[in-house]
């Protein structure tokens, strides 16, 4: 890229906002399910008061969303389509737990002898 075009699209401030916002998103995500499974927990007040937070902070990340070129969406689809999207971590959380149920259940029940 010409260095007047690449300073010009200033894209060293993007990738800066892009990394912040991504990080805070993560933070969140793992803020919100820690709420979730713990805060939720304790009486509403307490609860309220914990998850307040959470969601100012939620909407000042919404109000710098960037967005990106259009070429990086048909990437992102390529890439998606090519299998290297996995769920998130509460998916495969979700269906691990399954899995493990599945595992005690079948332990569980008494075998007739039968293969």
């Amino acid at each position: 890229m010409l260095p007047p075009t690449y300073h010009a699209l200033k894209i060293d401030a993007a990738i800066n906002a892009y990394t912040s916002l991504a990080a805070e998103f993560t933070n969140l995500r793992d803020r919100f399910r820690q709420a979730a499974l713990v805060s939720s927990r304790k009486p509403f007040p307490e609860f309220e008061a914990d998850s307040k937070t959470l969601f100012e902070r939620l909407e000042k990340a919404r109000g710098h969303m960037l967005t990106p070129p259009e070429w990086c969406f048909r990437l992102a689809r390529r890439k998606h389509k090519d299998g290297h999207y996995h769920h998130d971590y509460d998916e495969r959380t979700k269906d691990s737990k399954a899995s493990e149920e599945d595992d005690v259940a079948r332990h569980a029940t008494p075998h007739s002898g039968r293969p």
